[in-house]
């Protein structure tokens, strides 16, 4: 895909659920998220996403995110 070629998009919705639920438009390439942009939607209350959905790529590329379960070491509650 050239630098002049727009990546794909998917709508969806942002991952961190606090009072509403924004829509997010996730432009995808080579399957890696490079952009978040607010979904276009007719409804002007809807329009726009917050500052967390709209940072969610550098959550989901972290070098420090979870990226499988925690295996407990000790007793539990110890």
């Amino acid at each position: 895909m050239g630098t002049h070629e727009q990546a794909p998009l998917t709508d969806t919705v942002c991952m961190f659920s606090d009072a509403n639920t924004c829509r997010i438009t996730a432009h995808v390439r080579d399957g890696i998220l490079i952009r978040i942009t607010p979904a276009d939607f007719s409804d002007p209350v809807c329009k726009g996403a917050c500052e967390k959905g709209l940072s969610a790529q550098h959550w989901v590329y972290h070098k420090d995110r979870l990226r499988h379960p925690l295996k407990r070491t000790s007793a539990r509650g110890g």
